[in-house]
């Protein structure tokens, strides 16, 4: 079984179907926890099905590093690129549901092209919202807010084994920072449930700590 992922300079590749973490959805949430995770050296398959919501603002703001604002697109393109760059891969597919557990693997259903597979993961995250019914074989308590679903977690955390949530769907306020900002918070929770030796996100001198007397 393979997938057709996204590679680096935009071509496509086929990867084996089973995956160290598999991430649902890709809109802010899910690519910022992609660029931690796979930097981590997590290998990390990012699942997404359509245009996400931040592609239907006229302009961001508020986001650091941006005084003037940016673009939507653009800010999500950048950060998919980050996410690549940091070895992360993509599939367009629509996850219809989810089973397993941290013990037994997960195995994420999904229409590819009209045609059914099979994703298999020893962790998952999912970031995609409003819909949450592909989790309805798994054990989470799921919040019902008219047409939105969220997903009951601590840090990241559902009471699933192995199985996170960021994002919106985990109740978290709509703008764009809050979301990266809570995608990293989960996929640092989850990189510490991996037991991945501890790594910063910069680098320094060498001896910097060392030759500090």
């Amino acid at each position: 079984m393979s997938a057709e992922t996204t590679t680096t300079d935009g071509s496509t590749a086929e990867t084996a179907g089973s995956h160290e973490l598999l991430i649902v959805g890709g809109g802010v949430a899910g690519l910022m926890a992609a660029t931690f995770t796979a930097r981590a050296g997590i290998e990390t398959l990012v699942v997404n099905d359509g245009e996400s919501v931040l592609n239907r603002n006229g302009h961001l703001e508020n986001v650091p590093g941006f005084p003037m604002g940016v673009d939507p697109r653009l800010f999500g393109e950048m950060l998919k690129s980050q996410a690549t760059h940091n070895g992360a891969a993509f599939q367009s597919a629509q996850v219809t549901d989810l089973s397993g557990s941290l013990d037994e693997g997960f195995v994420a259903t999904a229409e590819v092209g009209g045609e059914p597979r099979e994703f298999h993961a020893d962790r998952v995250l999912v970031a995609s919202f409003p819909d949450a019914g592909f989790l309805k074989d798994m054990d989470v308590e799921i919040r019902n807010a008219g047409q939105k679903q969220y997903i009951d977690e601590d840090h990241g955390r559902t009471d699933v084994e192995g199985l996170y949530v960021a994002g919106r769907a985990a109740e978290r306020y709509h703008q764009a920072v809050i979301s990266a900002g809570d995608g990293a918070e989960t996929a640092i929770a989850l990189i510490h449930d991996a037991e991945v030796p501890f790594y910063n996100d910069w680098v320094i001198p060498e001896g910097y700590f060392t030759d500090r007397g």
